[in-house]
């Protein structure tokens, strides 16, 4: 569990924030805030779920980028899931940037 912390400034091609990514795990990220975290030429600046189960509860995602300096679509400034059942609940996601899904993009393998 990832309880009551500030994830701020992470620079990273994917998940510069949070990645979350393995078969079955279930982490739980509770009462964060997640911010102003840039990505490059890929998805999910503020938080990247590959797979699993999350659980993210009562947090705030927010001033996230996705940078691409292509013609590429990059998704999911705040949150990208790609697979899996994530949980987003008693959250605010805003001010995110991206080509698609500024706040949220779930990409059709999502369950």
């Amino acid at each position: 569990m990832i309880d009551g912390f500030i994830i701020t400034g992470g620079s990273n091609d994917i998940g510069a924030g949070v990645y979350i990514g393995g078969e079955g795990i279930a982490p739980t990220i509770a009462n964060c805030t997640i911010k102003e975290n840039k990505s490059g030429e890929n998805d999910g600046a503020g938080i990247y779920i590959e797979s699993g189960n999350p659980i993210i509860t009562n947090c705030r995602i927010s001033d996230n980028e996705n940078e691409s300096t292509t013609l590429k679509n990059v998704s999911g400034g705040g949150i990208y899931v790609k697979a899996g059942n994530a949980l987003i609940e008693k959250s605010t996601i805003s001010d995110n940037r991206s080509n698609q899904g500024a706040g949220i993009f779930i990409d059709e393998q999502a369950n």
